[in-house]
């Protein structure tokens, strides 16, 4: 198996900028230290996670606990999908060198559901790009996605009673048509991104807004550097898990 260049977390960042897409693949030892807000907020997003699987109870967790073990992680999916598991949390996909990793899968006869959980009370335009990315990622790798979910909160986590019923805290939207018009889009912008990596320099772009929207780059005092490489960590690329 081909080794992946990046998941949705460098997609995202190749949307936001290329700049980062890069540092991010190529020098990861040059981000910023993650600010403890940030970090809470990834884990309570996590937990947020976890909860909504009672949307869908029963399942078997289908990844690799190795957050590098993307190979064993796909295989895991195949055997289960191929043994009728029915719902499957955390199923790793790969097409075109991108792998991507559902929150939720639910197979349904020869079909499959697939669920993006997040931990907003609101859809926005990443959310759409990220939930996008993994549909046309499952399915090019061969799955027929009958539908693609966004599960969101109802109303702010800090005013979530998350001893309600699953069905009182989640609100579940199908994205599907939305997905199925993103695809050569999708593949137009990893085309871009690919060609992006292939450079021995990171591209030209200079600080703005983008360095701060959807959200906050981890690579701003990089940028406000005289951007040198030290000799280590060049060309040591990463791959994230989701």
């Amino acid at each position: 198996m081909t080794k992946p260049l990046f998941s949705k977390t460098g997609y995202i960042k190749g949307r936001q900028c290329l700049k980062a897409l890069y540092l991010h693949k190529k020098y990861p030892s040059a981000k910023d230290p993650l600010p403890p807000e940030r970090k809470a907020r990834f884990e309570i997003g996590h937990e947020i996670g976890i909860k909504a699987r009672a949307l869908y109870p029963g399942g078997t967790y289908a990844s690799s606990k190795n957050v590098n073990g993307y190979k064993e992680s796909v295989e895991i999916t195949r055997q289960l999908m191929e043994q009728g598991c029915p719902t499957l949390y955390e199923a790793a996909f790969m097409h075109e060198r991108i792998i991507v990793y559902c929150d939720i899968l639910i197979k349904d006869d020869q079909q499959s559901n697939i669920a993006e959980v997040k931990s907003r009370n609101y859809i926005s335009e990443t959310y759409l790009e990220d939930l996008a990315l993994q549909y046309f990622a499952t399915s090019g790798s061969g799955i027929q996605v009958s539908s693609a979910l966004l599960i969101t909160l109802k109303s702010k986590a800090a005013e979530t009673d998350f001893t309600n019923m699953p069905s009182a805290i989640f609100e579940e939207t199908d994205l599907t048509a939305y997905c199925k018009e993103e695809i050569n889009h999708i593949q137009e912008e990893i085309l871009k991104m690919k060609w992006m990596l292939t450079s021995s320099t990171p591209p030209l772009i200079e600080m703005g807004e983008h360095c701060d929207q959807p959200y906050p780059c981890d690579f701003k005092n990089f940028c406000r550097s005289k951007n040198e490489f030290p000799q280590e960590g060049l060309f040591r690329n990463s791959i994230d898990h989701d």
